[in-house]
């Protein structure tokens, strides 16, 4: 009798049960798999930012430890086309090297002549000043790396602005390479330099959903800039807190209410430093959200 009655009660799940069921799965999946991708992507992001910012504290600490002048740029230098290489530049493996020195060395144009060598047809890095390299970001479609320097700044040593008084002198990095006593390659991305002094002269980066091509000016402060980011999850940055011989420091930060604050990157020169803009600002330098 028993055995009867169990029989009789447990029954399977009826099509509109199992219906129901595919129907909650597919609304899950169709929410929670993007949802997950992207939380992936972003992790990932989010490492490689922090992997760059170990590679250039390295090259600063290079600098300091060996009284030498660092240089960081890309495998893509040598044969950088604006074109055709804008906007994978920086996925390309990140090169360390030392600045060339000597009188034959002067310029910028012999400065990239002495750093790299013809290698089975393709120019490469010359080991005798190369340091490291390595990949560090990654394309992707979910971010992309932007890149925000600076309209008015010399990228390599401090010169003096055009049409600035005689006493005037701001460095800073510029995709617009014109240092009149050391040459000019214009259009051309140039070098991350960090000096013994443990100064140094870096761009911003960006990790954002959109691809932004920006550039600070006496006129555009990051307040303009950050309106043109859709999502904005790290930033990576040069932070001067002092003047005369202060270290700069490299940080990063992931903290969005930090990202979007109109003070957190300066675009004018820091009173009693060499300069060194666009950098994060002197209010935002000794922040716990940065790392």
């Amino acid at each position: 009798m028993n055995l009867q009655r169990s029989l009789h009660t447990n029954k399977g799940y009826t099509l509109i049960e199992l219906m129901i069921t595919l129907l909650i799965f597919a609304i899950i999946s169709m929410f929670g798999v993007p949802a997950f991708y992207d939380f992936i992507e972003q992790s990932r992001a989010k490492s490689q930012m922090a992997k760059a910012a170990n590679f250039l504290r390295s090259a600063q600490e290079i600098a300091t430890s060996t009284n030498r002048i660092v240089y960081v740029y890309t495998a893509g230098y040598f044969d950088y086309d604006h074109n055709r290489d804008k906007d994978t530049y920086w996925y390309q493996d990140w090169i360390m090297s030392f600045k060339p020195i000597g009188y034959k060395h002067t310029t910028i144009v012999e400065q990239d002549k002495a750093l790299r060598i013809e290698d089975g047809g393709k120019m490469t890095a010359n080991p005798n000043y190369l340091i490291a390299q390595q990949q560090i970001f990654t394309s992707n479609n979910t971010f992309h790396l932007n890149v925000l320097d600076s309209q008015e700044h010399n990228a390599i040593d401090r010169k003096k602005i055009s049409g600035s008084s005689a006493n005037t002198e701001i460095e800073g990095y510029s995709k617009v390479r014109e240092a009149p006593e050391q040459g000019s390659v214009v259009g051309k991305p140039t070098y991350l330099v960090f000096y013994p002094s443990g100064a140094l002269i870096m761009p911003i980066f960006v990790l954002d959903k959109t691809s932004v091509n920006e550039s600070f000016s006496s006129a555009k402060t990051w307040g303009n800039i950050k309106t043109k980011f859709t999502d904005p999850i790290g930033v990576l940055a040069g932070c001067r807190i002092g003047g005369g011989l202060t270290i700069d420091v490299i940080n990063y930060t992931f903290n969005k209410r930090l990202i979007q604050n109109d003070l957190t990157f300066s675009a004018t020169q820091v009173n009693g430093t060499s300069g060194s803009p666009p950098s994060f600002s002197q209010n935002i330098c000794g922040s716990r959200f940065l790392q």
